[in-house]
């Protein structure tokens, strides 16, 4: 049976944001942590699932309600403000986080294992030429990844799913106390409510680009393959959660070696192999959709002073230099900025969603905005600094803390109250 146009376009779209979204870690962490939860794996996939899929869901409808662009979203607060925010966000998730991440990944899992003596900077270097290559046109991001890398990427995650749980033994049985909680924080990692709030203006442009121009088609179209997009997610994250929890192995493997542990215990041995196509295909979806968003918010940014071409060389050559730190070291300083920028962009998500059609005043918005930035300031400067007591005392004992969410209720309470006291005046 023939596929009409409009169920076409949203296949095809949403397979692209599963794609883009699907980064290293991605494919990373719910293995391990499926492995480490042990019995208590689906309680974790439950946690990390609101994280890394509902959470960016909601992300992608709060840009598509506000706009067409994701500095529209930061606008319900401040011009000046959302564009501020808008530039940490791009910076995170692009050159100072995700991309080098996923470089690193690359190298980590698709290169070292077959070639233990290959360098790190001419292997990264060859990546990111190909992400280079590949992200010169802006236009044809969506088409390239929806079209032709998302499907294969869809059918080789099967396969090593499939694969690896033939494979399997009979894993952890230890449970885990705050299963739940653990997999809730570490949804955090896989930066997906950034990246949700970038790639949802390559959806929305994806979508005009098909003929859906008008509000309401427009919108039905990016509604329903992020819907897609979050059921792939919820899919193969529980599949590797699975997948975790039946592998036999030590605690002590990093994040890259327990993924390649477990590919060298299928098809006595040669299951590397289709983890080394995995891992490429992984990252070059990711990085080249990253990339080009970056490119294209500074060429929008700087009036098309830093144009789109130049910002994807800048991006790529940023990225291959952070690269070379290796997954483990961009992870532990990533959460560290993530701990100041998350907060932020979830509550502004999360009023513009649930507030957004009916409070149009942004004193509010931006009143929840800085009660959460201080909340963010509190949990950064307990990461950086050596002693933790004061920063743990003044927040601990809020509701939500376990799930670093303290933030919420005063954030809330604070939108609240600008609301009526502004309306009176």
């Amino acid at each position: 049976m023939a596929i009409d146009k409009k169920n076409r376009s949203i296949l095809v779209l949403g397979m692209a944001i599963f794609a883009m979204l699907f980064g290293a870690g991605n494919l990373l962490l719910p293995p391990h942590l499926g492995f480490v939860a042990g019995k208590d794996w689906f309680l974790s996939y439950s946690g990390f699932s609101i994280m890394g899929v509902f959470a960016p869901l909601l992300a992608v409808w709060a840009v598509l309600y506000s706009g067409s662009y994701f500095t529209d979203l930061g606008k319900r607060a401040n011009k000046t403000v959302g564009y501020i925010l808008a530039t940490i966000i791009v910076l995170c998730i692009g050159p100072l986080i995700a991309i080098p991440r996923t470089g690193a990944f690359v190298y980590e899992t698709a290169v070292l294992p077959l070639n233990p003596e290959a360098q790190n900077v001419w292997a990264l270097v060859l990546f990111f030429a190909g992400v280079l290559t590949l992200s010169f046109s802006y236009d044809k991001t969506i088409k390239i990844i929806g079209r032709y890398m998302a499907p294969a990427l869809i059918l080789l995650l099967a396969v090593f799913i499939a694969l690896g749980l033939f494979s399997s033994g009979g894993g952890n049985q230890q449970s885990m106390t705050n299963a739940f909680s653990t997999g809730f924080i570490e949804g955090y990692n896989t930066l997906d409510v950034l990246g949700a709030v970038i790639f949802a203006v390559i959806l929305i442009s994806g979508a005009k680009n098909r003929g859906y121009t008008d509000e309401f088609s427009k919108k039905e179209v990016v509604f329903k393959s992020s819907i897609l997009s979050a059921v792939l997610m919820l899919i193969f994250y529980g599949g590797l959660f699975l997948l975790g929890s039946l592998t036999n192995m030590e605690s002590s493997a990093g994040l890259s070696n327990f993924l390649v542990s477990i590919a060298q215990n299928m098809l006595n041995g040669n299951g590397i192999y289709l983890l080394t196509i995995l891992a490429i295909l992984t990252g070059l979806t990711t990085a080249i959709a990253l990339t080009a968003a970056v490119a294209n918010f500074f060429d929008r940014l700087t009036n098309k002073k830093m144009g789109y071409a130049e910002g994807v060389i800048m991006c790529t050559m940023i990225s291959v230099i952070l690269a070379i730190n290796g997954v483990e070291e961009i992870t532990n300083y990533a959460g560290r900025i993530l701990a100041f920028v998350y907060p932020i962009t979830l509550t502004l998500v999360l009023t513009v969603l649930l507030f957004g059609r009916n409070i149009v005043s942004k004193i509010p918005y931006l009143t929840a905005l800085i009660i959460t930035t201080g909340f963010s300031i509190v949990r950064l400067w307990a990461t950086i600094s050596s002693s933790t007591e004061v920063s743990h005392s003044l927040t601990e004992t809020l509701p939500l803390y376990k799930y670093q969410l303290e933030w919420l209720i005063p954030s809330f309470i604070g939108f609240w109250i600008s609301f009526f006291v502004t309306r009176r005046k």
